[in-house]
């Protein structure tokens, strides 16, 4: 994980409050900011599931910047919401940028974008080539937007809402052309959003499927989207085996499952301590 934006972890500031900074989870200090303060989105509390969001005004061309922290394989996740899109097309610099890189002319960057029609978009450049979902998504409603890409092959992958949309194949080369990603704009600052984005989450991997449906499942059942992805199963037959000063722990795997979290408490409700990962 690169770099992670959520407006629920965004703190000392009520709801309409303009936003300078939205901070890195990650650990990797890719904060996204604003220096301009005519430009800066809001934060606006109890808006998806209970949840806030950080809302852009294309009318204020409003939007957030911070250094580019993916290249070569990458996953990127985005729930937003909005009423309508920007624009018409079939390539990801066409539309209102939602987590976008885009630079002008034919060259290694990459974005995604929403259309006037409520089409998403994601792709690549140099050659420019991109995946478009069906028509819809600026219908008011939280959605996830994930966005794939592996360098060996040139393919990028589009999933909405966690169903896969489709798939083609770009370049092959480093997409090094933007020095910085842009939330709510195109790159090049044109094409403003009219909308909320309350969660990101860019991987430095094209994440494998169980990988991949774990942190959709989870961004889903968070944000109450449609359609979310059912959660896990319950693992099942846990078995505990005395031995010497220890209990070895056995169970039956959980389908979809990518790790588990143990915990321990002397009582049934609680508290719990963790014990291992």
């Amino acid at each position: 994980l690169k770099t992670w934006s959520a407006a629920d972890a965004i703190t000392g500031l009520t709801s309409g409050a303009a936003i300078s900074n939205w901070a890195d989870l990650s650990g990797n200090g890719d904060d996204a900011s604003q220096v301009n303060g005519n430009q800066r989105p809001t934060y606006i509390s109890n808006v998806i599931n209970g949840l806030p969001v950080v809302r852009f005004n294309a009318a204020t061309s409003n939007y957030l910047a911070f250094a580019r922290p993916v290249q070569d394989d990458f996953t990127i996740f985005c729930v937003f919401r909005s009423t309508r899109g920007y624009g018409s097309g079939s390539l990801y610099f066409q539309g209102a940028g939602l987590v976008n890189g885009e630079v002008s002319g034919v060259t290694t960057d990459f974005g995604t974008c929403l259309f006037t029609n409520g089409q998403l978009c994601a792709g690549t450049g140099n050659p420019d080539v991109a995946v478009n979902s069906a028509p819809g998504f600026n219908d008011g409603r939280p959605h996830l937007l994930t966005f794939k890409r592996i360098e060996s092959s040139g393919e990028i992958d589009l999933y909405v809402d966690g169903s896969f949309i489709g798939s083609t194949t770009g370049g092959t080369s480093a997409l090094t052309a933007p020095n910085q990603l842009v939330l709510g704009a195109q790159q090049t600052l044109i094409n403003f959003l009219n909308g909320d984005i309350a969660e990101v989450k860019i991987y430095n991997s094209a994440l494998s499927d169980p990988d991949r449906n774990a942190v959709a499942g989870g961004l889903e059942c968070k944000y109450g989207i449609p359609n979310a992805t059912p959660p896990l199963p319950t693992p099942s037959g846990l078995a505990g085996v005395p031995g010497n000063r220890a209990i070895a722990l056995s169970w039956s795997a959980g389908s979809g499952a990518v790790t588990y979290t143990l915990f321990s408490s002397p009582n049934f409700t609680g508290p719990f301590t963790m014990l291992a990962t």
